[in-house]
């Protein structure tokens, strides 16, 4: 405490290697139908040490990929099905007033299961895209606010911790017109729908809740001259 305000000091370091491997592969089944594999590997090491003597250096391994199917309707309108498992690499809490079991958070993963038709017509005046999807999140991260202090409402640290399992679900679309040489109008849109399955006793009054940062509804639209 230094002339009545309180304070404290934290001084760390931190370190991250990283080494991932890609692969893709596509082949034809039929005349305007191919069938597309890729994978990817990822390998990340943290190491974190600070003043306060927490040092830590978490390892995540992770793997993910994308499998296609395509099929040309025509020479300039394509649809497809694909299933993804995506991932976001875990990380730490840093902070003088973070708890210990709270400093580590995993990766997450992510299946996303989508189809949908993209392409022009009209002579390639018109763009248009249009895909529907589900997601299935693993482990998902998310951002809290934890008080300090019982008795003071006011001191408050904010982790990111992994909340369980959760789905998204939902629609967008995009079409952009060239009305003239000169002059090009766009519109965009988008619906979703969001929920926290599952959850840890911690932070059980998240369960059933929407995710954060995940508006039900968006669009815009605009023009180019």
């Amino acid at each position: 405490d230094m002339d009545g305000v309180a304070f404290d000091f934290l001084g760390s370091e931190y370190r991250a290697y990283t080494g991932a491997v890609f692969g893709l592969v596509e082949a034809p089944i039929v005349r305007g139908t191919s069938l597309s594999l890729s994978l990817r590997g990822e390998k990340r090491r943290m190491e974190y040490d600070d003043t306060k003597g927490a040092s830590f250096s978490p390892t995540n391994d992770m793997a993910g990929g994308t499998v296609s199917l395509n099929h040309d309707l025509s020479e300039t309108v394509r649809t497809y099905l694909l299933a993804t498992r995506g991932f976001k690499g875990g990380g730490f809490n840093a902070g003088p007033s973070v708890p210990e079991d709270r400093r580590v958070f995993r990766p997450e993963y992510v299946w996303n299961f989508e189809t949908g038709v993209k392409g022009t017509v009209l002579g390639g005046r018109v763009e248009t895209e249009l895909a529907a999807f589900y997601m299935l999140r693993d482990e998902q991260q998310i951002k809290l606010a934890v008080q300090d202090d019982p008795s003071d409402p006011l001191s408050f640290t904010f982790l990111t911790e992994n909340a369980g399992q959760g789905y998204n679900t939902g629609l967008e679309g995009s079409v952009r017109w060239k009305t003239t040489d000169a002059l090009s109008v766009w519109a965009t849109g988008a619906l979703l729908a969001t929920e926290i399955t599952s959850i840890d006793a911690q932070n059980s009054s998240l369960y059933g809740r929407e995710q954060s940062h995940a508006a039900p509804w968006q669009y815009a639209v605009g023009g180019r001259y």
